[in-house]
């Protein structure tokens, strides 16, 4: 996997990449969901999503969503808005993970999940 860092530049270390979204740049999660006061964006939240894998996480899980979501007919499945993909996908992943993932997601990121999915929600997720 190669990830492009703000500058530029291609990193490929998985923890390099987490690094990424929580110190890098404007939009990471310690400048914004993780900042007083809170903001929303999806640096944030990828990150929030990247250090879950890694700390409790399997990429199986991951991997096992995308085959799901995949061979689901979009008559199925049919998520239209951003709150129904972003949904559907952590659905995915958590039942991939028998709702381990989901439960050590809420634990660790209580307050922040929780204000960054009412922003997203609401459209005005940044």
């Amino acid at each position: 996997m190669k990830h492009m860092q703000n500058g530029g530049e291609g990193i490929t270390k998985y923890s390099d990449v987490i690094k990424e979204y929580r110190e890098e740049g404007a939009n990471a999660y310690t400048k914004t969901i993780g900042a007083t006061p809170r903001r929303t964006h999806i640096n944030g939240l990828n990150y929030m999503f990247l250090q879950q894998l890694e700390d409790c996480g399997s990429w199986e899980w991951v991997k096992g969503a995308f085959r799901n979501i995949r061979s689901t007919p979009v008559s199925v499945a049919n998520p239209t808005t951003q709150v129904d993909k972003y949904n559907y996908f952590l659905n995915e992943i958590n039942k991939q993970s028998d709702g381990v993932f989901m439960r050590n997601w809420l634990a660790a990121y209580s307050s922040e999940h929780a204000y960054v999915a009412s922003e997203f929600a609401n459209g005005t997720f940044q």
